[in-house]
């Protein structure tokens, strides 16, 4: 007690070396019936409390945001308590802080849900430390952990400590680096350790026993086991799970009322030599070889989990029922029988997501929608390259103006679609938000919204685009488009609309009975529209909006219920050796403000006159 109050006094001095030397690191003996929160406030960073053999007892929570050392007399003889909800002691530095607990319990008591302590950052040494008494809401999913680790702590070292009595798990570590050494995980209501996501973990000569579910959980990144005991579980020794890859060697696991070592689909282990023996389920269970060659019946889900990354699997033919969308996050070459013979059907959700700067291949395969749900996307593709050929993506039809809906959602990908009908999606056939695709010998039709909606650089050859409650074919941005050989008809908007800036062609394509109209530009697009034919839309053939610049050679625009072509903006478009005919309004509707260059065109049979400028 005299060093805490001589301390206080000389922070309370106002000289200039004096408060310098007041907020440099010290020790500080802190009697046992002190204000701990308090002492923790006011002690300068990197000080080392020590306190007394006894209790400490928090009003609240002590949320430590800088480097500290407590040290205690032992962790049977010097308590820190609280009931109070959230935790008993939380660190949670701004900076790169470390934290050290020596010799001492933390412990909650009463029933508010609290774990016993949080880590959110900095580097934090655990050594010969007591956690228990942790109160978990099941209702929310609170609390509960002895010690509950978020993803921004860096590094965590624990040595001789007890993880005890804690109504979810003894010690919960999301991410970072994880040594625990010569300690002790028991009697927890869930599991004793668990480490998962994105961890680098050692852990070595530790015993879990006792605990309600497993007693150590590796549930992502990497970890090494060695001469570890885990024992007496109500569920399974050691769990190796999800993309965890872990090394076993020389641990013990027994008497456990599950399996002693668990390695789920998914999860690679090396197995050393550990002593396995006397668990009731049986002793190691691992994941059968990967099989390349599916059948329906088979679960897909886990057989793609069990691929090697760049695997080749062979879909006979047949449909396989998804139970909801398969994840993959790896390149990956999917081969049916052919898009009438091989279907992967959902009934909830879509049916397949890929994540990965990878290349994913699907050839001769038919996915579709077979739930409630018509606003899922049936086929993500987010990064890397994709080949999809000889495919059919189908939904539930329908019309949506949400988020999801699409038929394929491209985004910072690059690949081909060749070969594909793509039709009956609550909103776009096609969505390339951001990306490169090469579309050939497809069709995409019956779409809710768009048919091909591109945001990314396209080439499009031989497409049908087609009975789409709205526009065939939508181009916005920046972008270089080539288009050939595509008929684009019956859309209930417009039949293309090209919206710039952007660069490209357009040729040899048929823009027919479409709703709005056959083909608007606006913005700055310099394009070269060729040899197509424009007819028998129920609006204008062509309108030219803002400061477009197209050239438009050699096209034949007719029988349109409207204009030809309007030139509504004061664009500079060039048009020569067009033959613009039949149409129920003017050949050439153009304002006054419109810049462009009319070279020898044929115009004929145009109902109210082949040419008008107001």
């Amino acid at each position: 007690m005299r060093t805490t109050l001589l301390w206080t006094a000389l922070l309370a001095i106002g000289g200039g070396a004096m408060l310098a030397y007041a907020q440099s690191p010290r020790t500080i003996n802190v009697a046992r019936n002190a204000n701990l929160a308090q002492v923790v406030a006011s002690a300068p960073a990197g000080s080392t409390l020590r306190l007394a053999v006894g209790e400490y007892r928090l009003s609240a929570g002590l949320n430590i945001g800088k480097s500290l050392n407590l040290v205690g007399a032992g962790r049977d003889r010097t308590r820190i308590f609280s009931e109070a909800g959230g935790f008993v002691l939380k660190f949670a530095p701004q900076n790169a802080a470390k934290l050290s607990i020596n010799g001492l319990s933390v412990e909650h008591r009463g029933n508010r849900v609290a774990d016993v302590m949080q880590i959110e950052g900095g580097e934090v040494v655990i050594e010969n430390a007591r956690f228990t008494g942790a109160v978990f809401s099941e209702d929310d999913s609170e609390g509960g952990d002895g010690l509950y680790v978020i993803d921004k702590a860096r590094d965590l070292t624990i040595r001789k400590s007890e993880f005890v009595r804690n109504q979810l798990n003894g010690l919960n570590h999301t991410a970072g680096k994880l040594t625990v050494q010569d300690s002790v995980f028991s009697n927890n209501q869930n599991h004793g350790l668990v480490a998962s996501e994105d961890i680098q973990a050692l852990l070595e000569r530790n015993t879990a026993r006792g605990n309600r579910q497993s007693g150590i959980v590796i549930g992502g990144g990497n970890a090494t086991l060695r001469n570890n005991v885990s024992e007496n579980n109500q569920r399974n020794g050691i769990v190796i799970s999800e993309e965890a890859s872990a090394v076993l060697e020389r641990n013990t696991a027994r008497g456990n009322l599950g399996w002693g070592i668990f390695v789920e689909d998914g999860a690679k282990a090396r197995l050393g030599q550990n002593s396995v023996l006397g668990n009731r389920e049986g002793q190691i269970r691992t994941e059968p070889p990967f099989n390349p060659n599916l059948k329906p019946g088979d679960n897909l889900n886990q057989a793609l989990r069990r691929a090697p990354a760049g695997a080749t699997v062979n879909l006979a033919a047949g449909t396989y029922v998804l139970e909801g969308s398969i994840s993959l996050e790896k390149p990956l070459t999917l081969i049916g029988a052919g898009r009438d013979q091989t279907r992967l059907v959902s009934n909830a959700g879509g049916v397949l997501s890929f994540e990965n700067q990878g290349k994913l291949v699907i050839r001769g395969i038919s996915l579709e929608a077979a739930g409630n749900d018509p606003e899922v996307d049936i086929l993500t593709i987010s990064k890397g390259e994709f080949e999809l050929s000889d495919c059919r993506i189908r939904g539930l039809g329908g019309q949506s103006n949400s988020e999801s809906g699409d038929g394929i959602y491209i985004t910072e990908a690059r690949g081909s679609i060749q070969n594909c009908d793509i039709s009956e999606h609550s909103r776009h056939g096609i969505y390339l938000s951001k990306g490169q695709l090469r579309l050939s010998d497809s069709s995409v039709s019956s779409n809710g919204r768009i048919g091909i909606l591109a945001e990314g650089n396209l080439t499009a050859r031989n497409i049908q685009v087609s009975s789409n409650q709205e526009d065939g074919l939508v181009v916005l941005g920046e972008l270089q488009v080539e288009l050939s050989s595509l008929t684009l008809k019956g859309n209930g908007g417009l039949g293309m609309r090209l919206s710039g800036p952007l660069q490209g062609s357009v040729v040899s394509s048929n823009l027919e009975d479409n709703l709005l109209g056959g083909l608007q530009v606006e913005g700055l697009v310099q394009a070269n529209l060729e040899n197509n034919t424009v007819q028998n839309n129920q609006g204008n053939g062509v309108i030219l909006r803002g400061g477009s610049r197209p050239t438009l050679r050699n096209n034949t625009i007719q029988n349109n219920a409207l204009h030809g072509i309007a030139l509504l903006g004061n664009g500079q478009a060039r048009l020569e050796n067009n033959t613009i005919a039949n149409n129920q309004g003017y050949g050439i509707l153009r304002l006054a403000s419109s810049q462009a260059l009319l070279g020898t065109n044929t115009l004929q049979n145009n109902r109210l006159g082949d040419t008008f400028q107001r």
